[in-house]
Protein backbone atom coordinates (compact mmCIF):
# COMPACT_ATOMS: atom_id res chain seq x y z
CA UNK A 1 0.00 0.00 0.00
CA UNK A 2 1.63 3.40 -0.67
CA UNK A 3 -0.58 5.56 1.35
CA UNK A 4 1.46 8.58 2.92
CA UNK A 5 1.52 7.81 6.80
CA UNK A 6 2.13 10.82 9.23
CA UNK A 7 3.82 9.87 12.81
CA UNK A 8 3.67 12.88 14.89
CA UNK A 9 5.80 13.01 17.94
CA UNK A 10 5.50 16.14 20.55
CA UNK A 11 9.28 16.34 22.06
CA UNK A 12 10.20 18.27 25.19
CA UNK A 13 13.64 17.91 26.59
CA UNK A 14 14.39 14.32 25.15
CA UNK A 15 18.11 14.46 24.07
CA UNK A 16 18.71 11.08 25.37
CA UNK A 17 15.56 9.54 23.62
CA UNK A 18 14.27 11.37 20.51
CA UNK A 19 16.88 9.66 18.26
CA UNK A 20 15.76 6.40 18.60
CA UNK A 21 12.13 7.59 18.47
CA UNK A 22 12.51 9.17 15.07
CA UNK A 23 15.14 5.76 13.60
CA UNK A 24 12.16 3.68 14.72
CA UNK A 25 9.80 5.50 12.23
CA UNK A 26 11.81 5.86 9.77
CA UNK A 27 12.70 1.75 9.22
CA UNK A 28 8.95 1.28 8.80
CA UNK A 29 8.71 -1.62 6.64
CA UNK A 30 6.17 0.45 5.31
CA UNK A 31 8.35 3.27 3.22
CA UNK A 32 5.69 6.02 2.33
CA UNK A 33 6.21 7.87 5.92
CA UNK A 34 6.44 11.42 7.11
CA UNK A 35 8.06 11.99 10.88
CA UNK A 36 6.52 15.24 12.52
CA UNK A 37 8.81 16.62 14.97
CA UNK A 38 7.10 19.37 17.40
CA UNK A 39 9.71 20.32 20.09
CA UNK A 40 8.00 22.32 22.65
CA UNK A 41 10.59 24.84 23.87
CA UNK A 42 13.23 22.19 25.19
CA UNK A 43 16.16 23.70 26.58
CA UNK A 44 18.52 20.44 26.55
CA UNK A 45 19.99 18.86 22.92
CA UNK A 46 16.86 18.34 21.80
CA UNK A 47 16.31 20.39 19.18
CA UNK A 48 19.56 20.34 17.90
CA UNK A 49 20.02 16.46 17.25
CA UNK A 50 16.61 16.86 15.34
CA UNK A 51 17.96 19.02 12.81
CA UNK A 52 20.81 16.95 12.50
CA UNK A 53 18.62 13.93 11.20
CA UNK A 54 17.08 16.85 8.86
CA UNK A 55 19.71 17.43 7.40
CA UNK A 56 20.23 13.62 5.86
CA UNK A 57 16.57 12.65 5.98
CA UNK A 58 13.72 14.60 4.42
CA UNK A 59 10.78 12.56 5.92
CA UNK A 60 11.38 14.32 8.61
CA UNK A 61 9.91 17.61 9.51
CA UNK A 62 10.74 19.99 12.35
CA UNK A 63 8.64 22.15 13.84
CA UNK A 64 10.16 24.62 17.18
CA UNK A 65 7.96 26.23 19.23
CA UNK A 66 8.65 29.43 20.17
CA UNK A 67 7.26 28.79 24.04
CA UNK A 68 6.23 25.78 26.48
CA UNK A 69 2.71 25.19 25.31
CA UNK A 70 2.19 21.44 26.59
CA UNK A 71 1.69 18.54 24.47
CA UNK A 72 -1.55 18.29 23.45
CA UNK A 73 -0.75 21.90 22.02
CA UNK A 74 2.22 19.65 19.90
CA UNK A 75 0.04 16.99 19.12
CA UNK A 76 -2.48 19.22 17.37
CA UNK A 77 0.15 21.52 15.85
CA UNK A 78 1.62 18.40 14.35
CA UNK A 79 -2.28 17.25 13.54
CA UNK A 80 -3.05 20.27 11.30
CA UNK A 81 0.78 20.00 9.41
CA UNK A 82 0.44 16.75 8.80
CA UNK A 83 -0.03 15.72 4.80
CA UNK A 84 -0.32 11.71 5.24
CA UNK A 85 -3.83 10.11 4.59
CA UNK A 86 -3.27 8.32 7.71
CA UNK A 87 -1.97 9.96 10.89
CA UNK A 88 -0.75 8.17 14.33
CA UNK A 89 1.49 9.41 16.99
CA UNK A 90 4.73 8.68 19.66
CA UNK A 91 6.07 9.88 22.59
CA UNK A 92 9.78 11.18 22.46
CA UNK A 93 10.72 8.18 24.66
CA UNK A 94 8.97 5.72 22.99
CA UNK A 95 9.65 3.43 19.95
CA UNK A 96 8.13 1.48 17.14
CA UNK A 97 8.59 -2.07 16.19
CA UNK A 98 9.48 -2.14 12.47
CA UNK A 99 5.93 -3.04 11.36
CA UNK A 100 3.95 -1.35 13.42
CA UNK A 101 2.42 0.50 10.70
CA UNK A 102 2.54 -2.29 8.11
CA UNK A 103 0.66 -4.46 9.96
CA UNK A 104 -1.42 -1.60 11.45
CA UNK A 105 -2.51 -0.13 7.85
CA UNK A 106 -3.50 -3.83 6.44
CA UNK A 107 -5.76 -3.63 9.53
CA UNK A 108 -7.76 -0.46 9.23
CA UNK A 109 -7.96 -1.79 5.98
CA UNK A 110 -9.65 -4.73 6.66
CA UNK A 111 -13.05 -3.56 7.79
CA UNK A 112 -15.52 -0.37 8.95
CA UNK A 113 -12.97 0.59 11.50
CA UNK A 114 -11.87 4.01 13.06
CA UNK A 115 -8.79 3.06 14.46
CA UNK A 116 -5.90 0.11 14.14
CA UNK A 117 -3.53 -0.54 16.76
CA UNK A 118 -1.15 -2.66 17.85
CA UNK A 119 0.33 -4.87 21.39
CA UNK A 120 2.73 -2.91 23.37
CA UNK A 121 6.15 -3.71 25.36
CA UNK A 122 6.46 -1.98 28.46
CA UNK A 123 10.46 -1.53 29.43
CA UNK A 124 12.04 0.36 32.07
CA UNK A 125 14.58 3.34 31.69
CA UNK A 126 17.56 0.99 31.04
CA UNK A 127 15.82 -1.09 28.42
CA UNK A 128 14.81 -4.13 29.87
CA UNK A 129 11.60 -5.81 29.33
CA UNK A 130 9.36 -6.04 32.27
CA UNK A 131 5.85 -7.23 30.82
CA UNK A 132 3.98 -7.21 27.01
CA UNK A 133 0.36 -5.91 27.13
CA UNK A 134 -2.26 -7.67 24.59
CA UNK A 135 -5.31 -6.07 23.88
CA UNK A 136 -8.53 -7.97 22.11
CA UNK A 137 -9.04 -8.15 18.67
CA UNK A 138 -11.79 -5.40 17.85
CA UNK A 139 -12.52 -3.16 20.88
CA UNK A 140 -15.73 -1.03 21.32
CA UNK A 141 -16.56 2.46 23.00
CA UNK A 142 -18.05 0.67 26.18
CA UNK A 143 -14.43 -1.13 26.29
CA UNK A 144 -12.80 2.45 26.29
CA UNK A 145 -15.39 3.98 28.74
CA UNK A 146 -14.87 1.30 31.54
CA UNK A 147 -11.68 0.00 30.90
CA UNK A 148 -9.40 2.54 29.00
CA UNK A 149 -8.05 -0.27 26.62
CA UNK A 150 -6.16 0.96 23.77
CA UNK A 151 -2.94 2.07 23.19
CA UNK A 152 -2.93 6.14 22.18
CA UNK A 153 -0.40 5.64 19.41
CA UNK A 154 -3.05 4.15 16.86
CA UNK A 155 -3.35 4.75 13.15
CA UNK A 156 -6.41 6.61 11.80
CA UNK A 157 -7.71 7.99 8.39
CA UNK A 158 -6.84 11.89 8.58
CA UNK A 159 -9.72 12.44 6.64
CA UNK A 160 -11.67 11.28 9.91
CA UNK A 161 -9.92 13.58 11.94
CA UNK A 162 -10.87 16.37 9.87
CA UNK A 163 -14.51 15.38 9.52
CA UNK A 164 -14.87 15.30 13.05
CA UNK A 165 -12.78 17.99 14.37
CA UNK A 166 -10.70 14.94 16.06
CA UNK A 167 -7.87 16.84 18.22
CA UNK A 168 -6.70 16.71 21.64
CA UNK A 169 -8.37 19.47 24.54
CA UNK A 170 -5.97 21.80 25.02
CA UNK A 171 -7.67 22.58 28.39
CA UNK A 172 -7.28 19.14 30.22
CA UNK A 173 -4.65 18.64 31.99
CA UNK A 174 -4.84 14.66 32.63
CA UNK A 175 -6.62 12.14 30.78
CA UNK A 176 -6.53 13.86 27.81
CA UNK A 177 -5.91 11.05 25.94
CA UNK A 178 -8.56 8.99 27.47
CA UNK A 179 -10.94 11.99 26.45
CA UNK A 180 -9.43 11.64 22.68
CA UNK A 181 -10.10 8.25 22.74
CA UNK A 182 -13.81 8.12 23.87
CA UNK A 183 -14.31 10.73 21.02
CA UNK A 184 -12.88 8.89 18.10
CA UNK A 185 -14.61 5.79 19.51
CA UNK A 186 -18.21 7.30 19.05
CA UNK A 187 -17.73 6.95 15.43
CA UNK A 188 -16.75 2.99 15.05
CA UNK A 189 -14.71 0.37 16.56
CA UNK A 190 -10.47 -0.19 16.19
CA UNK A 191 -9.19 -3.27 14.87
CA UNK A 192 -5.91 -4.96 16.88
CA UNK A 193 -3.18 -5.48 14.01
CA UNK A 194 -2.33 -8.58 15.92
CA UNK A 195 1.20 -7.62 16.34
CA UNK A 196 3.34 -5.75 18.87
CA UNK A 197 3.71 -2.37 17.95
CA UNK A 198 5.13 0.04 20.53
CA UNK A 199 7.84 -0.04 23.02
CA UNK A 200 6.24 1.98 26.30
CA UNK A 201 8.98 3.58 28.05
CA UNK A 202 7.97 3.13 32.06
CA UNK A 203 8.80 5.63 34.56
CA UNK A 204 9.26 5.98 38.25
CA UNK A 205 6.78 9.15 38.51
CA UNK A 206 3.81 8.70 36.97
CA UNK A 207 -0.23 9.52 38.43
CA UNK A 208 1.27 8.58 42.05
CA UNK A 209 3.11 12.09 42.20
CA UNK A 210 -0.62 13.29 41.37
CA UNK A 211 -2.89 13.93 43.81
CA UNK A 212 -5.79 11.33 44.33
CA UNK A 213 -8.29 14.65 44.33
CA UNK A 214 -6.81 15.72 41.28
CA UNK A 215 -7.31 11.96 39.26
CA UNK A 216 -10.40 11.85 40.55
CA UNK A 217 -11.19 14.98 39.56
CA UNK A 218 -9.56 14.90 35.78
CA UNK A 219 -11.15 11.23 35.58
CA UNK A 220 -14.90 13.05 36.32
CA UNK A 221 -14.38 15.36 33.73
CA UNK A 222 -13.76 13.12 31.17
CA UNK A 223 -16.18 10.78 32.06
CA UNK A 224 -18.84 13.76 32.23
CA UNK A 225 -18.03 15.11 28.72
CA UNK A 226 -18.41 12.30 27.16
CA UNK A 227 -20.82 9.69 28.59
CA UNK A 228 -24.56 9.57 29.38
CA UNK A 229 -26.37 8.74 31.98
CA UNK A 230 -26.60 5.10 31.70
CA UNK A 231 -23.61 4.70 31.09
CA UNK A 232 -22.31 6.71 34.59
CA UNK A 233 -22.64 3.75 36.80
CA UNK A 234 -19.17 2.76 34.84
CA UNK A 235 -17.34 5.60 36.38
CA UNK A 236 -17.03 3.84 40.20
CA UNK A 237 -14.98 0.61 38.43
CA UNK A 238 -13.13 3.40 36.48
CA UNK A 239 -12.25 5.74 39.21
CA UNK A 240 -11.27 2.26 41.34
CA UNK A 241 -9.21 0.64 38.64
CA UNK A 242 -7.40 4.09 37.86
CA UNK A 243 -6.31 4.60 41.59
CA UNK A 244 -5.66 0.91 42.76
CA UNK A 245 -3.42 0.68 39.71
CA UNK A 246 -1.50 3.99 40.26
CA UNK A 247 -1.41 3.82 44.06
CA UNK A 248 -0.48 -0.02 44.54
CA UNK A 249 2.79 -0.39 42.29
CA UNK A 250 6.52 0.46 43.37
CA UNK A 251 7.44 2.04 39.87
CA UNK A 252 4.49 3.21 38.11
CA UNK A 253 4.04 4.34 34.13
CA UNK A 254 3.67 8.31 33.46
CA UNK A 255 1.47 6.70 30.25
CA UNK A 256 -1.83 5.42 31.07
CA UNK A 257 -2.04 2.31 28.69
CA UNK A 258 -4.81 1.37 29.79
Amino acid sequence: MSALVSIIIPCFNSESTIRRAIESCLSQTHLQIEVIVVDDASIDNSRKIVRQICEREDRVKFFDLPKNMGVSYARNFGLRVASGDFISTLDSDDFYEVQKIEYELKALMSGEFVAAFSGVKKIDLAGTHIENKSFPRVIFRKDIIYRRWVPRDFLIKRELLIAHSLMFDENISIFEDWDWKLRLASHGPMINSGVTGTHYVQHEEGLSSISGIKIIFGLMNVFLRNCTRSEYLGFAAVLYNSISVSYTHLTLPTKRIV
